[in-house]
């Protein structure tokens, strides 16, 4: 059973959609006497977008007094700024994904300066090379390397965060000048922006092996550069065009610049993540200027007050707030994205300057039980946005909770292929509003922006809604089983492993194919639950019985009969 790319018609003609936005604000005391529990979410898987609310720091990189200033972003509170060496004139941050460490680069002084974000007690600086003068700098997803643009020398140099060893500098074009960098959602790729030349050079992280550059008009200088949850399409600040120009970076094919208003001098860039709204940081006219990326428009300029001259934006994980670094009074202006209104700016020291900005991973310390229901039970920092109960929805068959991009909604899925969502989840269409019948759902995959997913059956099964990618099925392969327990996808979401109660593994589309455990000649029948790797480049299976298997770079970090743990009744992993 599976279908390609189906779509209900109209998209929002069932109950289900108009149930998933009803805000439910009862308080109400619960019996789970007899509540079968099918779910716990916690925190996003690592490749993916997190979960709950707002409560990072935006660490602001101030090019003026060589300082770092946090900035709480629940009560937008400054916190004291970190001394950086005197004369650093630091231009580029980036944060690991485990939110423990950010990296500055320091233009005139060449090197690369650790912070550690527990403490905010700046580390030894990293020397990069007489005269590199280090522009950006960004992470890998799997947080392993850090990749420094040198401006001066038109190279890039990988550092290893481990040891924070920096390694071979990979050679750009002589006279590239790059000012921008970034890292693909699938950490393939680094993409750097080259000023002078007016090129963006692709390099394979694998080899760090510099690509074609991928030309841009004459006379674009392009600066900021920012890619889609999805890895399909980068957009590029033309700083001297006065224009953002996308790239569909699988072909290489240069779009349509779209054009900002006259006597803009956009710099940074940044994405939501449902991937709906670009954010120019726009220099010259002292806006922020949102871009529709569904049709390349851009939207009213936001203006964050006089004397402005935005240098830099980052946007939380939630996808609810965008920072705007305002080099041009000393500021930082926090945006609602709901309604693109700037707050009250956030005042910084006078003389700081501040050109860059990162914020932490999300740390939401909660999680929701979800029952067969679909009753709904928020613990911690987890929301709350209703359920079926509470709806006077009656079933019996709920078998996965999936949370949203922006943490603040989730999709409960039924065993028939219902779809039930609440919150800021998007609802794309269910199997029963298909006339499709169907009762072996086991699992499912939201795709990288939120706007689709993924329903796949015990029989390998998988059925595509909204921008969800379909990348194949076993009955589409004349492969015929029963026993699917679990689906992970790729990053980008262009692919998916489908794993079966016996450890076997079947990938589709990008998806690494590591090894499965009838490969291995190992014999089991109580798999239940698969987790990918930080980097998508292995996976663990586990067992009913506590068991773990690792394949590729996953981490084997115990299990409970190494332990001597006999139990039979473990259903579910996580990350």
């Amino acid at each position: 059973m599976d279908i390609a790319g189906v779509e209900s018609s109209p998209r929002r003609r069932t109950l289900v959609a108009a149930l998933g936005r009803v805000t439910v604000t009862i308080a109400m005391t619960v019996s789970v006497l007899g509540l079968v529990i099918v779910a716990v979410a916690a925190n996003a898987p690592a490749a993916d977008a997190a979960t709950g609310p707002s409560a990072q720091t935006a660490y602001v990189l101030n090019s003026g007094n060589s300082t770092v200033t946090p900035v709480g972003t629940a009560a937008n509170t400054v916190g004291t700024p970190i001394a950086l060496t005197t004369g650093a004139s630091p231009t580029g941050i980036a944060i690991t994904p485990n939110g423990q460490t950010a990296y500055v680069s320091n233009f005139s002084l060449n090197t690369v300066t650790p912070i550690a974000t527990a403490t905010n007690t700046a580390g030894t600086p990293i020397s990069i090379g007489t005269g590199s003068n280090p522009a950006a700098i960004a992470v890998t997803p799997n947080g392993k390397t850090a990749y420094v643009a040198n401006g001066g020398t038109s190279t890039v140099t990988p550092i290893a965060t481990a040891t924070n060893t920096p390694g071979t500098p990979i050679a750009l074009a002589a006279g590239a000048t790059p000012v921008a960098i970034t890292v693909a959602p699938n950490g393939q790729t680094v993409y750097v922006t080259n000023f002078a030349n007016n090129t963006v050079t692709p390099i394979a992280t694998s080899t760090n092996t510099p690509g074609t550059p991928i030309a841009l008009a004459a006379g674009t200088g392009p600066w900021g550069i920012a890619i889609t949850p999805n890895g399909k399409t980068a957009y590029v600040a033309d700083n001297t065009t006065h224009a953002v120009t996308p790239i569909t970076l699988a072909t290489g094919v240069v779009g349509t610049a779209i054009p900002l208003p006259a006597g803009a001098n956009p710099v940074g860039i940044a994405i939501t993540p449902n991937a709906t709204t670009l954010y120019v940081a726009d220099s010259g006219t002292g806006m922020v200027t949102p871009i529709s990326t569904a049709t390349g428009t851009p939207g009213t300029p936001i203006s964050i007050g006089a004397g402005t001259s935005p240098w830099a934006v980052a946007i939380t994980p939630n996808g609810q707030t965008a920072y705007v670094a305002d080099r041009g009074t000393n500021a930082v202006t926090a945006i609602a994205i709901a309604t693109n209104t700037p707050g009250t700016p956030i005042a910084l020291a006078a003389g700081t300057a501040p050109v860059a900005i990162a914020i932490t991973p999300s740390t939401n310390k909660g999680y929701r039980m979800v029952g067969n229901d679909g009753g709904v039970f928020a613990f911690g920092s987890s929301a709350y946005e209703g359920s079926l109960p509470a709806l006077g929805v009656h079933v019996t068959n709920i078998v996965r909770e999936v949370p949203s991009i922006g943490g603040n909604g989730y999709l409960l899925i039924g065993s028939d292929g219902g779809i039930f969502a609440f919150g800021d989840a998007a609802y794309e269409g269910s199997l029963p509003a298909l006339g499709v019948h169907v009762t072996d759902i086991v699992s499912a995959l939201l795709s990288p922006d939120g706007g689709g997913y993924l329903l796949i059956g015990s029989d390998g099964g998988v059925f595509a809604f909204g921008d969800a990618t379909y990348a194949g099925s076993l009955p589409a392969l004349g492969v015929h089983v029963n026993d699917i327990v679990g689906a992970v996808r790729s990053s980008d979401g262009a692919g998916y492993l489908l794993v079966g109660a016996d450890g076997g593994v079947f990938a589709f589309g990008d998806t690494t194919y590591a090894g499965s455990l009838p490969a291995l000649g190992v014999h089991v029948t109580d798999i239940v639950s698969v987790v990918r790797s930080f980097d998508g480049g292995g996976y663990l299976l586990v067992g009913a019985d506590g068991g773990a298997f690792a394949f590729g770079d996953a981490t084997y970090a115990g299990s409970l009969p190494a332990l001597g743990v006999s139990v039979h009744n473990i259903v579910s992993a996580g990350g």
